[in-house]
């Protein structure tokens, strides 16, 4: 490997490293979709979990956001702070627990306008017997987790 290729790998691996910003913020699946393609604002409004249209889309902190209608999606693009899931949709209790781990969009509950989602049923019975302890630990943990 010549100097000027190994120059060349270290600076794309340092673009890599840097790119995170939003890539681990959010529960991404394989293919860029955040919550594996559910409809964000449907926790909220329809208080539901629904499916995300492929053709109701759009591009918001480096993730693609599937939304069931074309009203949803506008009150997303209105104010996607507004939709957010907590802890970026990764699952609360392992959050809870100092790590991250992925989430199941239809497991998820509604704790005073705050919506959590859960990797199995196991873990959201886990952390129901301590609702405001977890979110407490998760809320601490999510500021160095949400880091890396």
């Amino acid at each position: 490997m010549t100097s000027l290729t190994r120059r060349s790998t270290l600076v794309g691996m340092g673009a890599l490293l840097a790119a995170p910003a939003h890539a681990e913020r959010y529960f991404m699946d394989s293919t860029g979709h955040a919550l594996k393609g559910y409809d964000t604002v449907s926790f909220f409004v329809d208080k539901t979990a629904l499916r995300g249209k492929f053709d109701l889309r759009t591009q918001w902190q480096g993730a693609s956001w599937q939304f069931s209608s074309q009203k949803n999606l506008d009150l997303f693009k209105k104010s996607p702070e507004d939709y957010q899931i907590e802890f970026g949709g990764y699952c609360a209790w392992a959050m809870s627990r100092g790590f991250k781990q992925s989430s199941d969009p239809k497991l998820w509950v509604n704790v005073n306008g705050r919506i959590f989602m859960h990797y199995t049923v196991r873990d959201q019975n886990l952390w129901a017997k301590d609702i405001r302890g977890n979110i407490a630990a998760a809320d601490e943990n999510w500021k160095t987790v949400k880091a890396y």
